[in-house]
């Protein structure tokens, strides 16, 4: 069973500009599908690479989040 994007999310996001870039933290199952969900949900969207950090290492991912956003041209 593939995982979804918290119905909030999914309300936010059919109301969002062009682009979204997923971010999820996470237990075990990593971005499981939440990409693929919100391409799904957003056919006209451009969708980017997402970012997932398990949640017993977030106070340690500056240096990983920093990367992703400067990848997508955020940072």
């Amino acid at each position: 069973m593939e995982t979804q994007a918290p119905m909030i999310m999914r309300t936010f996001i059919e109301n969002a500009g062009k682009t979204v870039l997923p971010f999820v933290t996470y237990a075990v199952s990593g971005m499981s599908g939440v990409d693929a969900d919100h391409r799904k949900a957003l056919p006209g969207a451009e969708v980017g690479e997402g970012l997932a950090v398990r949640g017993k290492t977030v106070s340690d991912a500056a240096e990983e989040l920093e990367v992703w956003l400067t990848a997508a041209g955020l940072n």
